[in-house]
């Protein structure tokens, strides 16, 4: 059944139930608080409005490497520990002179 023939036959209920104690404006009010609630309308995805920088990883290929590909380099080696990935892959330094 459509949304306004609800409305309508909630509206008439109402109306015969209710009597004057209500305005038509009010009643008709509740007749779509009423239908609003029983039906399961779906307005689609709800999304939150982004304020910010684009995150790393959605960037532009020209923007990421644009300093020689260090910020990709440091990006994937701070996902790796992160991850617990094997690290070997990684230069370390031995500073011991043994």
């Amino acid at each position: 059944m459509q949304r306004s023939t609800l409305i309508r036959n909630v509206y008439a209920e109402l109306r015969q139930t209710v009597g004057n104690r209500l305005s038509p404006r009010e009643t008709l009010e509740q007749a779509v608080a009423l239908v609003d609630l029983v039906t399961d309308q779906d307005d689609g995805p709800e999304f939150d409005d982004y304020e910010g920088r684009l995150p790393f990883s959605n960037q532009d290929l020209d923007l990421a490497m644009a300093d020689g590909g260090w910020r990709v380099l440091s990006y994937e080696t701070n996902r790796a520990y992160e991850l617990g990935e094997p690290t070997d892959w990684i230069y370390e330094p031995n500073y011991d002179n043994s």
